[in-house]
């Protein structure tokens, strides 16, 4: 049995087995987008965005350096496959996109991209976001947990919602579950706008080892030595 087919029978929400079947354009611009993201991780992995950065980015963006700017980009990438690719639910039709994923979709990459425009800003004021900065880390926040439903389940996203909701009012918690509570604010400045939230260093590890480990393995499996 296909492991796709497996995950089908047992009814586990992974995306693995239910990804969207697209044909035409769309099937296109998303093979498109996956074998780019592929391309891109490789090409960083081989330092080829640094040498980008320091001889070109720099006079335009401000960095010299692409490790930083490299995680929000990806991150945009990936986010936006996944509601590409990736029904809201299991009994969706395999072969149309709603355009409320199409939204969310853009929204999440065009916040990533946001940060990577404006990478050092963000992470050095991040203490101070503005109105515009907070409602972009707020629908990312929740576009996040909303991939993370697709294709994981909803145990990490009740994870995930506790702790933010505990970073907002840990200070009502008992005993020792008592804590300083953070306002809406702070919390968005280091989860979506700093160098050690979102695209912190879990980041920077999924796209210079984890997604090579995948990528080479896809290779294996598609080539047949698997």
């Amino acid at each position: 049995m296909e492991a796709t087919d497996a995950l089908k029978k047992s009814g586990e929400p992974q995306a693995a087995g239910r990804n969207s079947q697209y044909t035409g354009l769309l099937g296109k611009l998303t093979r498109g987008l996956s074998i780019g993201l592929a391309i891109y991780i490789i090409l960083y992995v081989a330092n080829f965005w640094d040498w980008v950065a320091l001889n070109f980015l720099g006079d335009y963006l401000g960095f010299y350096s692409f490790w930083g700017p490299h995680r929000p980009m990806a991150y945009g990438f990936a986010v936006l496959l996944v509601f590409l690719m990736v029904p809201a639910t299991k009994g969706a039709r395999r072969d149309h996109l709603p355009w409320y994923d199409v939204v969310v979709g853009l929204g999440a990459a065009f916040s990533s991209f946001y940060i990577f425009l404006h990478w050092d800003d963000a992470a050095n004021y991040y203490a101070v976001p503005t109105t515009f900065q907070l409602a972009m880390g707020g629908f990312m926040l929740l576009a996040t947990l909303e991939a993370a439903r697709r294709t994981l389940g909803w145990a990490l996203v009740v994870l995930g919602g506790f702790f933010i909701f505990y970073t907002m009012y840990g200070d009502h918690f008992p005993g020792f579950l008592l804590t300083r509570g953070y306002s809406y604010s702070r919390m968005i400045g280091h989860y979506f706008l700093s160098a050690t939230g979102l695209f912190g260093p879990a980041m920077e590890i999924f796209t210079a080892v984890v997604a090579m480990y995948v990528i080479f393995a896809q290779f294996i499996q598609a080539s047949g030595a698997g």
